[in-house]
Order: C-alpha cells, then structure tokens, then sequence
C-alpha cells in the first residue's frame, strides 16, 4: 500500500569527509575505523554523529544509534542483526548514510534519512535474513539505484513512511 507520492526532489550530494566543517567527518561525534566499529559489543548504543571511516564488515549484531550512522564506504546489515537508528528530536539530524553502497537483509528501524551514493538494496536473502524481513523507515530513502527484492518466497513487511521534517533535519 503506498500513499500519493510527495513532491519529489533532486538527490543531494552529501560530503562525506572533506576537510569543510559542514562534512559528516567534520561534525562527527565518534569517528572509527572499520575495525573499532566491528568490535563494538552486540547491543551497544551509540548517541550523535558517527562516522566509520571506510567499509565495515557486514553487520551481524544489535546496534543502537541514536543520531547519524555515517559509512565512509559501503555497509550490509545481515542475520541476525537488528539495527535501530533513532532520532534525538528537536532539528538534531539522524539516519543511516552510505558513501557507496547500502544492502539491508535484516531487521532494521530508521528514523531520519537512509542516503546511499551508489544503490540502496532491501533484500529478502535465505542466506542472510532471519525470519521475516521486518525494516522500517519513517523520514525517507534516497539512492542513485533502489532496489526491494527476494530470492525466495520468504516473509517480507518493508515500511517506509515519508517525514519532511526528518529528511530536512539532514539536508540543510
């Protein structure tokens, strides 16, 4: 079910990790490696802006961040994780941000801006989700390619509620 489309807009570039106080890297809170942020604990929970400087490895935990998840990188959350980016309220930004690449095969809770420079991928994948593939966005997504697909007849319920004043908290 989907309801009348918003006014649409032009995919913003996003600077990630320019030397210019504006960028992502600049504003962070916490900056890591790929390797700091693969040895945060399961259920760690993580509060403003932070930027992992390169590509992860996939995602396989519970991960809280409540604020800007930043990939310097591309990034794949798979079973059995649950990540759950929450907003901080006020004009306070928040979301889930790719330099390359975004594939979601698992449970996953977005307030704010899911922004991937090259594609967004939401895949129903037997080898990495788990269960019913539950993943929610409530502000909005944004990607040069989007992609929402399922090698199997596997469980599916994808959310994805526009909220202006979410996306505008990240692009101004």
């Amino acid at each position: 079910n989907y309801a009348p489309a918003a006014a649409a807009i032009q995919m913003p570039a996003v600077d990630f990790d320019s030397s210019d106080p504006n960028s992502w890297r600049s504003r962070a809170t916490l900056v890591l490696t790929p390797s700091q942020f693969n040895a945060l604990p399961s259920g760690s929970s993580l509060t403003g802006i932070i930027f992992v400087n390169g590509s992860p490895a996939d995602l396989h935990k519970d991960l809280t961040v409540t604020g800007v998840l930043v990939i310097n990188g591309s990034f794949e959350i798979e079973k059995p994780a649950h990540l759950r980016i929450l907003s901080p309220g006020g004009n306070q930004p928040s979301g889930l941000f790719a330099r390359n690449s975004i594939e979601i095969e698992n449970s996953t809770y977005v307030e704010g801006l899911v922004y991937a420079s090259n594609y967004l991928e939401i895949e129903y994948d037997s080898d990495d989700t788990t269960g019913t593939l539950d993943v929610t966005v409530k502000g909005g997504i944004m990607g040069r390619q989007i992609r929402l697909s399922r090698d199997i007849s596997g469980p599916v319920n994808i959310l994805i509620e526009h909220d202006a004043g979410l996306i505008s908290n990240v692009l101004t």
